[in-house]
């Protein structure tokens, strides 16, 4: 997906490692399951890191 919107992505190792758009979405995607799963203050936990490093 994003090889298709960004073509200054090169590669799927620099998507990994690189894109912080992917990163918020992978711990968005964790403490999601973990809300799901009744593991409310990890979950809490995880989005709140997420929102630190990722509010822009």
């Amino acid at each position: 997906m994003v090889h298709i919107r960004d073509p200054a992505a090169r590669s799927s190792f620099e998507i990994f490692f690189c894109y912080s758009g992917v990163h918020a979405i992978w711990y968005h995607l964790i403490s999601h399951y973990l809300w799901n799963h009744d593991h409310y203050f990890s979950a809490r936990l995880i989005a709140s890191i997420n929102r630190f490093f990722y509010r822009y």
